[in-house]
């Protein structure tokens, strides 16, 4: 069975990113990067797997546009 939850280290390295760029991501008017659905202060956050997957999908497509 795989986990419903993405640890803040398993989004910086399926994005190739750093914890700084996700908060400047979540920070963002468009296509906001989603806020942990569960957050720990002091141990990393959870955020859910469907809406890290869908919030890629969208960045994806939002990044084709501009093209």
């Amino acid at each position: 069975m795989t986990s419903l939850f993405y640890t803040t280290g398993d989004v910086c390295e399926l994005l190739h990113i750093s914890t700084r760029t996700i908060d400047r991501y979540r920070k963002r008017e468009r296509n906001p990067f989603p806020a942990p659905y569960i957050g720990h202060v002091g141990s990393e956050n959870l955020y859910l797997v469907a809406e890290v997957d869908a919030w890629v999908i969208r960045e994806h497509e939002r990044t084709v546009a501009m093209n």
